[in-house]
């Protein structure tokens, strides 16, 4: 038996459960490292979208009182496209959609592959 066979032998199942807590690196500890580094990407792809969603508002405040502060003049436009990124908005709603959708797909590739 080599070594990796005895490694994989060695994994605990719940330690991995434990793991993915964090979605993917319980796919890492069971040495699925494509399919949780793409997990672990994901994750973060939501995550930085829902950061953007919940501080777009406050951002875009304090980057435009920063810019007039120097006698800057903010482009209206752009402002008023990123401020539309909120909570409630068309765009988060499709946002957050996908999302959902694209977790959704990975817990039911997850389910087929363990049948």
């Amino acid at each position: 038996m080599t070594s990796s066979a005895r490694q994989n032998n060695q994994r605990d199942p719940n330690m991995a459960v434990i793991l993915s807590v964090i979605p993917g690196l319980g796919q890492l500890y069971n040495g699925e490292t494509r399919k949780g580094m793409l997990f672990l990407a994901v994750s973060a792809i939501n995550f930085i979208c829902f950061l953007l969603m919940l501080f777009m508002d406050p951002f875009l405040r304090g980057l435009v009182s920063f810019g007039q502060s120097f006698h800057m003049k903010p482009n209206r436009e752009l402002v008023a496209s990123l401020a539309q990124g909120h909570f409630g908005s068309p765009a988060s709603m499709v946002i957050m959609g996908l999302s959902w959708h694209i977790s959704h797909m990975r817990q039911e590739m997850h389910m087929t592959e363990h049948e």
